[in-house]
């Protein structure tokens, strides 16, 4: 009789072991899913910021894109300017013939003067010939020097014109530069912090994806355990104490030549295969196997 207690004992022992076991791999198991949770709501915090930043960063190139169509148009207005530059040169080369053509139009005034001034005997028709001559040239140089006089004030006032434009396009250009230089440095820092999300969601979901193997390798050894014919038997009101104070009892059963399916509860089979909701299975899992003499084989 003592020897069939002390066989009982344990018997218990063995048992509350085994089931020590188990509660600590579920524990764990558990852990793993708070952690599956954590990375998943970390990975979608990670991917909104991204989306964010990918919309910032199409902003930002889209005012880059009109900045540079914006310079594409001074540079035209300025290939224009330096155009009227030249013909600005032009006039002022005009200008200098011009008061070639005063200077020369001065000498004939000077040699008509002394002309008439002199005393020489000459004939009177031969004199009138070309004092007549010499004033048609002094009214022609006199018509052309007002003619190119009128020209060159235009000219002049275009210059002055184009001047202002210049000095407004070169201000221009220069806000547009500043402005193009302070994007591009955003475009740097925002290039800069998506290579940072980018690389801290790359570690998040390689972290997931590594849990989820860890996840599936257990699932693929609860099938394997199936298939052998293991079975678990989870029941409370009575057993032993726990440390909170709930009674489980694990049921054993002989396994003998016929196989017996391992039934598991629906929610722990489909957390498996959804690890998002492997935290809503609130069963204790014990999982051992017994030959046809009680001996515990595995758990």
């Amino acid at each position: 009789m003592c020897g069939k207690n002390m066989g009982a004992s344990y018997t218990t022992r063995q048992l509350v072991a085994a089931g020590g076991s188990c509660n600590e791999e579920t524990r764990k198991q558990e852990d793993k899913s708070e952690e599956i949770l954590s990375l998943h709501s970390q990975l979608a915090t990670a991917t909104s910021n991204l989306e964010t930043r990918e919309g910032v960063l199409s902003l930002k190139n889209q005012d880059i894109q009109k900045l540079i169509y914006s310079l594409k148009s001074v540079q035209t207005e300025l290939t224009q300017l330096q155009n009227i530059h030249q013909e600005c040169g032009n006039a002022t080369l005009a200008i200098k013939q011009l008061n070639a053509a005063q200077d020369e139009v001065q000498a004939l005034k000077a040699k008509i003067t002394t002309f008439e001034a002199q005393e020489e005997p000459r004939k009177q028709e031969d004199k009138s010939e070309e004092i007549l001559s010499l004033h048609s040239q002094l009214a022609t140089a006199t018509s052309n020097l007002k003619a190119r006089e009128g020209v060159i004030a235009n000219q002049e006032e275009m210059i002055n014109i184009l001047q202002e434009s210049c000095k407004l396009h070169e201000k221009e250009i220069k806000e547009l530069q500043t402005k193009t230089n302070k994007l591009v440095k955003e475009r740097e820092q925002i290039d800069e912090e998506h290579k940072k999300l980018k690389y801290e969601y790359d570690g998040q979901k390689a972290q997931l994806l590594g849990l989820q193997e860890v996840l599936l390798a257990t699932k693929q050894q609860l099938q394997d355990m199936q298939g052998k014919g293991y079975e678990v038997s989870v029941s409370r009101g009575w057993g032993w104490n726990h440390n909170d104070n709930q009674h489980t009892h694990i049921g054993k059963h002989h396994v003998h030549d016929t196989a017996i399916p391992l039934a598991l509860p629906h929610p722990l089979l489909t957390a498996f295969e959804d690890p998002q909701r492997l935290h809503t299975c609130g069963d204790v899992l014990l999982v051992i196997a017994l030959r046809s003499d009680d001996t515990i084989l595995d758990r």
